[in-house]
């Protein structure tokens, strides 16, 4: 095979301390078995005396060269992607009990992608571990290690090295190494100038000048939590800086991943530490009389304030602890004395349903549990979740606005637990079409937790940011629903794992959300969420079907409405088996259904699931609910395509009233209503008031969607047909035009 061949400058020649780093160069390289370290095949000594390794031959350029590649410029993602794999080679040499001592770009080779990656990435090698120290005792290190001697390469080398302090050089030396080189990824310049001075002033600065800023006039902006990283992996004590190399680049990885870093900025008292050093004498004659006095009285203070402070801890946790489980076995009896009224002693016989237990609960949640706010409002929003599942809206409601009510009496309006409750009124708020409460409501409990800091955040914080997320949703805030969900992915993700419920939950509705612009993205989302499901519930299981709805409502914006029709009955099936023939998701999936089989069978077909859907409809919500209007729309349109217009007309024109008042005048579903409104007013020669109705139509859609969408431009040509009817050819043929330069951009 083709290897590297290194030997000895002077051969047989060579002094004593030479050889001796030389040898353990071969054997700090033994140690190491990794993708990214150059690794050793052999060593010897030739007959003639001379000393050598054969390695790794690593070809490529060093890290220096790389970086003046085209694409790579500064802050791209490929430095620092490159720069995370490279610090995982040395924490891999950490690890193993080796410390390199001389990291810099010289010692780092990366290879283009087509030679050494497969993944399309760049390989990258680190060398040269001549300097690196063993971190166990042995009789080399101690003779190549003596004080006062400084070894390393002075641009990259960290304060204790220059200092010659060996007793101090630990895996941290090597993070400030990093930390130069990931500084120099971000600037293409060090952040300390130690070129064209003395050795002694370059030891200065490395132990004293603190970093140039690396954003100035005439250079890329460099994010602060990137300069904050920097900073940390460079700070001149070792304490203060990351504790290894593979926490400094999770802390990239993290930046790249678009999550918070763990980092933060040098307190205040860091740098003032900084600035007594820099400036020792002066500093020291003004404050060393007053030391003296209160050295002893701060450090007395200190020690009782952190016994104090332990002590509560530990009362605070007991307490806590001892509160949980007098909660948890007053829940436990009180629900166990509730279930017992379907005992058929204590019914006398008779049948109960669960909406009497649920019922029966409930009432005496509210007037048994005054002494326990805490269990009162855990029940309450406990049985407040179950009265939403079955469909009982305005039931469940209640619950959870008094559950609000008692925890911000009983623990604060700012309270986490408050903050809890909230979230799930606003879920049940929402399931009422009371969208802007409901959005209020949601944004009050992210606002409480985030009041918190970030790392003693309750679990429930993703959930409330996806709550959030949903609303915004529903009431048209698309973009920012997007992002606020995004950002609860990445919370529930770290607090609960990758495969969780609450997890699937989110990506299910995230796929909603992003079908309507990309359904190969929707798809997506909502098969990952399919795939958490299946392994955490059986098949059959409520959850699935959720799954099933929305991917079939991809399969039908595809046009695939065979499969649309095969997902929504499976979807139906389920919740008719397991929620009864008149569940609300039961109507959804029939008008589901209906709109699938429009696709495949006709209009005509799709009647009859239309008309029962809304039954159901009403039957749990009354008249006047979003989902009430949804239905009597889509059973409007349906009877228009069948040219029944006077009934579709009633339908559309209900469902338009119900629509305003709930989203308001310029919301797209009451822009829709007046649209199909205004062809059925076309078909039966009303041509002045379809006029009408498509000029509030196009205002509606201007509004919502931009004056260049291509719903704008249906609707201008729609109202150009009505003032051609009217003989108005005039401003008909401005809005046909109009109509087509839209069309025409849009292609």
């Amino acid at each position: 095979r083709r290897v590297a061949l290194k030997v000895i400058r002077g051969g047989e020649f060579a002094d004593e301390l030479q050889v001796r780093l030389f040898q353990r160069e071969a054997e700090t390289l033994a140690r190491l078995r990794h993708p990214n370290i150059a690794a050793i095949y052999e060593s010897g000594r030739t007959p003639g005396g001379q000393h050598f390794f054969a390695m790794e031959l690593v070809r490529g350029d060093d890290l220096d060269q790389w970086m003046k590649r085209p694409g790579k410029g500064l802050g791209s993602r490929a430095r620092l992607e490159l720069f995370c794999t490279l610090a995982d080679a040395v924490h891999h040499a950490h690890q193993r009990g080796v410390i390199h001592r001389d990291l810099k770009p010289a010692n780092v080779k990366v290879a283009a992608a087509e030679e050494g990656s497969r993944d399309g990435r760049p390989q990258v090698k680190v060398l040269d571990f001549g300097l690196a120290r063993l971190v166990e005792e042995d009789p080399n290190a101690t003779m190549l290690s003596a004080a006062g001697v400084v070894r390393g390469t002075l641009g990259y080398m960290s304060p204790e090295q220059a200092r010659g302090a060996t007793d101090e050089i630990d895996v941290r030396t090597d993070v400030y190494s990093l930390g130069v080189m990931l500084y120099e990824l971000l600037t293409d310049r060090r952040p300390v100038n130690t070129t064209d001075v003395s050795l002694v002033e370059a030891a200065r600065r490395i132990c004293e000048s603190p970093p140039e800023p690396m954003s100035r006039s005439g250079t890329p902006r460099i994010d602060p939590d990137l300069e904050t990283i920097a900073r940390k992996a460079l700070a001149k004590e070792p304490d203060a800086r990351y504790a290894s190399a593979a926490a400094l680049s999770d802390d990239v990885g993290r930046w790249l991943a678009g999550e918070p870093i763990l980092a933060r900025p040098p307190s205040t008292m860091y740098q003032l530490r900084k600035l007594v050093a820099r400036h020792r004498l002066p500093v020291a004659a003004a404050v060393g009389g007053l030391a003296l006095i209160v050295v002893f009285g701060i450090g007395m203070s200190v020690l009782y304030a952190r016994s104090e402070r332990n002590l509560e801890r530990a009362l605070d946790a007991e307490i806590i602890a001892q509160a949980e489980a007098d909660k948890a076995r007053e829940t436990t009896a009180f629900l166990v004395d509730i279930f017992q009224v379907a005992d058929p002693e204590e019914s006398r016989g008779n049948d109960l349903t669960a909406r009497e237990i649920l019922d029966e609960g409930a009432k005496r949640v509210e007037t048994e549990l005054q002494d326990t706010p805490d269990v009162q409002a855990e029940l309450m929003d406990t049985i407040g979740v179950v009265y939403r599942q079955l469909g009982l809206f305005p039931a469940s409601e209640e619950l959870h606005r008094r559950s609000v009510e008692v925890r911000r009496q009983h623990f604060g309006t700012d309270s986490p637990q408050a903050a809890m409750s909230l979230t799930n009124h606003s879920t049940a708020l929402a399931a009422l079409s009371r969208f802007e409460e409901a959005e209020a409501e949601a944004r009050e409990a992210v606002r409480v937790l985030e009041i918190i800091p970030e790392e003693e955040r309750p679990r429930y914080y993703g959930i409330a940011l996806g709550q959030l997320g949903n609303v915004l949703n529903d009431v048209g805030k698309h973009d920012e629903a997007l992002e606020v969900l995004q950002r609860a992915v990445q919370v529930v993700v770290r607090s609960d794992g990758e495969q969780s419920v609450s997890v699937a939950n989110l990506y299910n509705n995230l796929g909603t959300l992003v079908t309507v612009r990309d359904p190969e993205k929707g798809r997506e989302y909502i098969e990952k969420s399919l795939a958490i499901w299946s392994n955490l519930f059986p098949e059959g299981h409520p959850r699935m079907a959720n799954g099933y709805t929305n991917l079939a409502t991809i399969a039908f914006d595809l046009r695939d409405y065979d499969r649309a029709v095969e997902l929504h009955k499976k979807a139906l099936d389920i919740h008719e088996k397991t929620l009864g023939a008149d569940h609300p998701l039961v109507a959804e999936d029939l008008e589901n259904l209906a709109i699938a089989y429009s696709g495949t069978r006709g209009q005509e077909f799709a009647r009859p699931l239309f008309e029962r859907s809304l039954e159901i409809f009403l039957g749990h919500y009354g008249p006047d609910h979003a989902n009430v209007g949804k239905s009597r729309y889509n059973l409007g349109y349906n009877l228009l395509t069948l040219g029944h217009f006077e009934e579709a007309k009633e339908q559309l024109q209900r469902a338009l009233d119900i629509r305003r008042k709930i989203f308001g005048e310029d919301h797209p579903t009451v822009a829709l209503s007046l649209y199909y409104l205004g062809e059925i007013a076309q078909e039966q020669g009303r041509h002045a008031e379809a006029r009408d109705y498509f000029r509030r139509v196009v205002a509606i859609d201007e509004k919502f969607f931009g004056p260049e969408s291509g719903d704008v431009a249906e609707d201008l040509n729609s109202l150009a047909g009505a003032l051609e009817a009217l003989g108005d050819t005039e401003e008909a043929a401005i809005h046909r035009a109009r109509a087509e330069a839209i069309l025409a951009k849009l292609e």
